[in-house]
């Protein structure tokens, strides 16, 4: 793990620090090959079940969509001396067509934005990363694109979701329910 590599001893920044992690990654790969336990043929194996049950399709050279969108939100906690700032947004954002090729409209948001001002607590934290989730999967159903990405991986949102759900449970405060609608 190196800290500074030139001279100066000051850092160029990102690039040092980026070249730091480039040269520790084949380590943090080896490493995480070995806790996962999977070989070559478990990979095999899993595409060709997939593609099996349909889950994967295989697009044909010629083939091509301008009708893609993809799905981010990001987030806010503001910890200020008597309250938290939270704020979420969730956008959809277009592929890289010259013309949209399906049109957003009052009954399908492209974007959407959450803000709140709550007493501190450590649930609020858990409750705009929530928010942001279903904000984001708002935008994504409302979306009539062919393709549609939204990144994360398949157990984070419920992760995410369960958590946010269940700090009633371990004392967030009435103003955190009034918060999410509930």
């Amino acid at each position: 793990m190196n800290n500074m590599n030139n001279e100066s001893n000051y850092a160029y920044l990102p690039d040092e620090l980026l070249v730091t992690i480039m040269e520790d990654m084949p380590e943090t790969v080896d490493m995480a090959k070995k806790l996962t336990n999977l070989d070559d043929g478990d990979v095999v194996k899993g595409r060709n079940l997939l593609i099996q049950h349909g889950l994967i399709s295989i697009a044909n050279a010629g083939s091509h969509t301008n009708s893609l969108v993809a799905i981010d939100g990001g987030l806010v906690v503001e910890k200020m001396t008597g309250m938290d700032l939270l704020l979420a947004i969730a956008v959809g954002v277009e592929g890289l067509a010259e013309d949209p090729s399906v049109k957003w409209g009052a009954d399908r948001r492209q974007f959407i934005s959450w803000q709140a001002a709550l007493p501190h607590h450590e649930a609020n934290t858990r409750l705009v990363q929530g928010i942001m989730f279903l904000m984001e999967l708002s935008v994504l159903s409302s979306s009539e694109h062919e393709i549609r990405i939204m990144d994360g991986s398949h157990l984070t949102p419920i992760m995410k979701l369960n958590s946010m759900l269940s700090a009633k449970d371990e004392g967030a405060g009435e103003e955190f329910i009034e918060a999410f609608g509930l």
